[in-house]
């Protein structure tokens, strides 16, 4: 199943909009009864396995409000190239039947509604807390690949503002907002 909402969240949002996303994702999969985590910035998993990626992009005209893309692709009954088998899954091989799409879209819609209106309120904490509390990236050790390189160390928290703090090798902290993030050990 693939979505695109189109939002005019005010810019601060922004960096906000992947983990929120993901938080309604979480939920609509807990209530077919599967243990979903996420994974820090944009990938909602099942046992390990990738269930779903989310995109968020942003562009802005001078003078204009900033206008957000949120992508979703959820696995919902769809084949999976072999070459994904053990990293991916999707919801039929999870639930061992077809999950009708429809319903399952109206109620993602529902959750997406319910964390982007508490993030526009200000009640971003809350949906941070829900995150954290799912997360299969903190306290772990994690190697961030960045277009500056691969850093390794522990995966320690999550900013306020959404960045992945890890404690490097080194024992200091660095801040990352964006990047691909490999689970270790």
């Amino acid at each position: 199943m693939y979505a695109t909402l189109v939002l005019r969240p005010p810019p601060w949002v922004l960096r906000a909009l992947s983990l929120a996303a993901s938080v309604a994702v979480a939920r609509i999969l807990e209530l077919l009864g599967l243990d979903a985590r996420v994974k820090w910035p944009n990938d909602v998993q099942v046992a390990g396995r990738k269930v779903c990626g989310i995109l968020v992009e942003a562009a802005a005209e001078p003078g204009e409000a900033a206008c957000a893309l949120v992508g979703i692709g959820l696995n919902v009954n769809n084949e999976l190239p072999r070459e994904l088998a053990g990293t991916a899954a999707t919801l039929r091989e999870l639930l061992g039947r077809p999950v009708p799409r429809l319903p399952l879209f109206l109620k993602l819609l529902e959750e997406l509604d319910d964390v982007y209106a508490r993030v526009r309120e200000g009640r971003w904490g809350e949906v941070l807390s829900e995150w954290k509390s799912r997360s299969s990236t903190l306290g772990r050790f994690v190697r961030v690949e960045t277009p500056e390189g691969a850093f390794t160390g522990l995966a320690v928290n999550v900013s306020e503002d959404g960045a992945l703090l890890v404690r490097l090798e080194d024992g200091k902290i660095r801040e990352f907002y964006s990047g691909d993030v490999i689970h270790l050990r």
